[in-house]
């Protein structure tokens, strides 16, 4: 049969139950109760508890301290949605949590995992849950929205932080420029100078705003510029703030001057809509008469709009044209045309993309334009310039903190323990040209915190300052370094208390003198133990121990004895040789549950020995002194033979 625990047994290897060397029965064992919560649970469980009675002791092999250690944890910690909601672009639109515990017997791992619930904040009013997934409504705002979520574990206190990201709506704008039908074959300026009036009866301008591509808001008039292409031509207004409800009540006049040509012209009036710069032509016709023409100028109105740095063809600069004619050979009585001529472009410059490459705004080529018209022609060249290439945005990533303490384990005296802590994110460029590269990583130093206070610890800056552990438990502390959202921790351990029991043993009558004729003495014997933590006394812990006395009789020879009590000279040397022997006895007094004999057994055997040669001739005179001072009796107290 194994060992039978006792109470103080128990309490060392479970932690439960007193101080005490009593056998607890199985009910006393199992009316224990648990202490703590959570990773802080301890409890007591007895295997083939069915074999033993209520009433019986229970075997030390038997008893087993209970505990659990819990996971909680999560496969991502944010989920991203697009601005058009549904289900997340990652993590198949949960967090996939694991929340369990599991069983510990003396430390060791026994059964499953157990399940363990757990307890989330409410969601934000744009996020479901729905159908075991969580779904995002429509984000129409055009910024970005976040949400975190704290879950907390039942029994453990754990926590998790789960996040929600979605992107802000997409805005674009719809623009709409529509016309009713013109007459654009009939003569409706007549030859001589006058003016025409048309209502703008089915022309509508307007733009629509749309978000994630669909309609947002209600329609909004954009302004429309009318113009001519022909300086015989003017026209008033020049601009409609609303031409959906200004045209009908306002005509578009159309002034024309005198047309001394050959042949019937036309003008072309152009609506331009604001913002979109959509267009819509109609032409006026008028009889022409015989002029003669000039040399053609073309004058560029704007420059050729630059290559993106992304790369691509050039396109053509804005430009007029002007051609002077008169009547009958002349060439400056008639006026000047600013239409009908033909252009020609020379073949268009391209520009490569510039990736990830800076370079400032550079100038690849020309483009040049001819116009002709009634026999003469005339050219304009602008330069064709790339873009500049530049670092337009840099985007960060998530934060990755690091932690650590030196040391991390500290002995029961305490310390300090330095805090490292650092922290680096990932940057992206985005350049002009709409490539990306990698930026230099940002870096950040966290701030350092106890989430969970621990008797002993405390934290200052990076100095983790540990006092004396003055209990028989060792404790830890974990020091949480955090920057924005992210965090990571460490855990500082220290050791459990040093005891140690210190004895004395002392006697107030080191030395006992007795006369020839023998008498009686008694003296002093203090026996006590006190108990040291981490080398100070505690107070109070003095308690006495107990002590068992041994005496050695001795055998004189009688005729030595008379010799010796009738010389004065060999009585006092056979009292001081008594003397010795006592003293001798008095240094092998041992307490009990002393941890190690004040003397050596073989020192003894030496002794006994040399005590027996010395005394061999004086041996009836010692056994009438022991007689006298009773060290011959038994622990009965009766005489010796």
């Amino acid at each position: 049969m194994g060992e039978i625990a006792t109470w103080s047994a128990v309490k060392t290897k479970v932690g439960l139950g007193k101080d005490s060397n009593e056998c607890p029965t199985k009910a006393e064992l199992l009316a224990l109760s648990p202490t703590g919560t959570g990773e802080n649970y301890v409890g007591l469980e007895i295997s083939n508890a069915s074999s033993y009675g209520n009433n019986e002791t229970v075997q030390l092999s038997d008893i087993h301290k209970v505990t659990y250690k819990y996971t909680f944890s999560q496969a991502i910690s944010t989920l991203s949605f697009t601005a058009l909601g549904g289900q997340s672009t990652n993590g198949s639109s949960i967090f996939s949590v694991i929340s369990t515990k599991r069983k510990y017997l003396d430390g060791i791992a026994t059964g499953s995992n157990i399940e363990v619930a757990y307890s989330s904040e409410d969601l934000p009013d744009w996020i479901i849950f729905q159908d075991n997934v969580f779904k995002a409504l429509e984000n129409t705002d055009l910024s970005s929205r976040n949400y975190t979520r704290l879950s907390t574990q039942s029994e453990s206190g754990k926590t998790l932080s789960g996040s929600f990201t979605q992107a802000a709506a997409t805005q674009s704008w719809e623009y709409t420029l529509s016309h009713g039908v013109w007459n654009e074959t009939d003569d409706l300026y007549t030859a001589i100078a006058g003016e025409y009036r048309t209502y703008l009866m089915d022309e509508r301008s307007y733009k629509q705003e749309k978000r994630n591509g669909k309609n947002y808001g209600p329609q909004i008039p954009v302004p429309v510029t009318v113009s001519s292409d022909s300086t015989w031509l003017t026209l008033n207004p020049t601009t409609f703030d609303d031409i959906n409800t200004a045209g009908r009540d306002k005509p578009l006049i159309q002034t024309f001057q005198e047309n001394k040509t050959l042949s019937r012209r036309y003008a072309t009036i152009t609506f331009t809509q604001a913002e979109s710069s959509k267009k819509f032509t109609a032409k006026r016709y008028q009889a022409a008469g015989v002029k003669t023409y000039g040399d053609i100028t073309v004058t560029p109105t704007g420059d050729v709009p630059d290559i993106p740095a992304s790369g691509g063809a050039s396109r053509t600069f804005p430009y007029t044209w002007t051609q002077s004619w008169g009547w009958n050979g002349k060439t400056n009585d008639g006026g000047t045309l600013t239409t009908g001529g033909t252009e020609t472009w020379n073949a268009s410059v391209s520009g490569s993309n510039l990736g990830t490459t800076a370079k400032a705004r550079t100038k690849l080529g020309v483009r040049t334009v001819t116009v002709t018209c009634n026999g003469k022609s005339g050219t304009a060249t602008k330069d064709v310039y790339q873009a500049e290439n530049k670092i337009t945005n840099v985007t960060q990533g998530a934060w990755v903190v690091s932690i650590s303490a030196n040391p991390s384990t500290l002995t029961e005296m305490g310390g300090t323990s330095q805090i490292s802590a650092s922290a680096r994110a990932p940057r992206t460029n985005t350049w002009s040209s709409g490539a990306t590269n990698a930026a230099s990583d940002a870096t950040g130093t966290p701030t350092l915190s106890i989430p969970t206070a621990s008797t002993g610890f405390s934290l200052s800056g990076t100095t983790l300052t540990v006092a004396e552990n003055k209990t028989a438990n060792q404790r830890s502390v974990v020091v949480r370094a955090t920057m924005d959202t992210v965090y990571k921790e460490v855990t500082v351990t220290q050791s459990a208390y040093l005891v140690e029991w210190r004895y004395t043993l002392t006697t107030s009558t080191p030395t006992l003198n007795f006369d020839a004729l023998g008498t009686t003495k008694s003296g002093t014997i203090s026996s006590y133990r006190e108990k040291y933590i981490n080398g100070s006394l505690v107070e109070g812990s003095h308690e006495g121990v107990n002590i068992q006395v041994k005496s050695t009789s001795a055998e004189i020879q009688s005729a030595t004895a008379v010799n010796i009590l009738n010389n004065r000279e060999k009585y006092e040397a056979v009292v001081t040789e008594c003397d010795n022997i006592y003293h001798t006895i008095e240094g092998m007094l041992t307490p009990q549950q002393q941890p190690a004999q004040a003397y050596k057994q073989e020192e003894f055997e030496a002794f006994k020995s040399e005590v027996a040669e010395k005394l061999s001739m004086q041996q009836d005179i010692l056994m009438k002194i022991a007689s006298e001072l009773g060290l011959n009796k038994n622990k009965d107290g009766k005489q010796k033979g």
